[in-house]
């Protein structure tokens, strides 16, 4: 999760609001740690295929249809 950390804290200093990590059932206590003192940040679940995942992570926004989004 070193690389969830870099590439979360990357968004975050670069004014991303918020960032949404979308992880597996499984991972919520590894995210959390790896993501600990970070703010700016939540994760939610994926689903069984990346499409299901990126759906879940764009239902997770709270923005306007218009305000660009990063899918990495």
């Amino acid at each position: 999760m070193g690389f969830a950390r870099t590439r979360a804290s990357d968004r975050l200093a670069a004014g991303a609001d918020p960032v949404v990590v979308v992880i597996a059932a499984d991972a919520e206590t590894r995210a959390a740690d790896a993501l600990a003192g970070l703010s700016g940040w939540r994760a939610v679940l994926g689903g069984a295929t990346r499409a299901e995942s990126v759906q879940a992570g764009l239902a997770a926004l709270e923005q306007p249809d218009n305000m660009p989004v990063l899918i990495h």
